[in-house]
């Protein structure tokens, strides 16, 4: 497993016809499934998600399951465990 943070931000302002709602509900899917945990990031429109995927190829498609995955802008950092970080 690999453990990620992926800062979420749609464009401002949404364009017009941006599927919002799908959005929101694909990652409030994905938060009740403990697919990922979402979190609003204060002073910054959008949210961090942190996800724990099996492979790259399951990020990405993680990624391009959401609805305005086509017009967000992603930051991922990859996450370390402090107890595999121990020598």
């Amino acid at each position: 497993m690999s453990k990620y943070l992926i800062l979420n931000q749609p464009p401002a302002p949404v364009p017009k016809g941006a599927d919002v709602k799908g959005c929101v509900n694909y990652f409030l899917e994905l938060h009740v499934r403990g697919k990922a945990r979402i979190y609003p990031v204060v002073g910054m429109k959008g949210y961090a998600t942190f996800v724990d995927v099996e492979s790259h190829q399951e990020l990405i498609n993680l990624l391009k399951g959401n609805p305005m995955g086509h017009i967000e802008r992603y930051k991922v950092f990859p996450l370390g465990n402090i107890d595999e970080m121990k020598h």
